[in-house]
This record gives C-alpha cells, structure tokens and sequence, in this order.
C-alpha cells in the first residue's frame, strides 16, 4: 500500500484545463486515496474558470484579498496561482495572462464534502468576479 505523501508527490491532476499540483491537499475525484493504516476519504471537487478584465497582478490580489476576507491560511501565493485552506477545504485560483489588459481565472476548491467544496468555491468566485476598481488598479 502506497504511503499518502509518496503517492502525492508522482501525480499531477488536471482541471479546468489547467496543470496543477495542489501538495498534500488534493486528491482527484476520480482517482483512489491510499493512506496507512486504510483507505482515506477521496475528495469532491468544485471549479469554473472565467475572464477578468485586468492586469494579472490586480486579479492576483483579487484572489488574495477573497481568500483572506474567508480566513483562509494562505499557503503559497505567486503571481500565477493562490493556494488557501481551511480545516475543511481547500482552495486553489489559478491566473494566466490572456493580454496586456485580461487574464484567465480558475477557481478550486476541494472537500471531503461535496457541499463544503461547492459553496466554498462559489463564495470564493463570487467575491472575485464582484471587486471593481474605482480609481486605479496596478
């Protein structure tokens, strides 16, 4: 039987169209979870992906800003990607440049519990998509 962490370590999940590697927090839905000691709980997955039309490092602080307003643990953070957490969920926002002026936004979040996952995702997502700017953003 596999141990969780080596297990973790050889995988890399696609979502969203997105290649992404979410550490120890992710399992893919579709995929079986071995843990010592017996089987683990498999994770259920909840992602979108949709167009802001501002600079990557202005959605990257969107990001930032909805997972710490949730009282997410910010785990890693880059101009590309944000990855938060919970004791119950996981959230990752992934950010790829589409122009000058627009960028590309994928959303997840995972859960042993599907409902967990969904509304965290849809929070997360709705607190992105709703930030305007007012003055300026750079």
């Amino acid at each position: 039987m596999l141990k969780l962490g080596s297990f973790l370590s050889r995988r890399k999940f696609v979502l969203g169209g997105a290649i992404g590697m979410m550490g120890t927090f992710l399992v893919g839905k579709s995929s079986p979870a071995y843990a010592s000691g017996g089987g683990a709980v498999r994770p259920a997955s909840a992602w979108s992906e949709f167009t802001r039309s501002y600079l990557l490092s202005v959605c990257g602080q969107f990001a930032t800003d909805a997972l710490s307003q949730r009282k997410y643990t910010i785990r890693e953070s880059s101009s590309y990607f944000v990855i938060g957490y919970t004791y119950t969920v996981a959230v990752s926002v992934s950010l790829i440049p589409l122009n000058s002026n627009s960028t590309y936004i994928i959303v997840m979040a995972s859960s042993s519990n599907l409902v967990v996952a969904q509304t965290e995702h849809n929070a997360i997502r709705k607190v992105i998509e709703s930030v305007v700017c007012i003055d300026s953003c750079v």
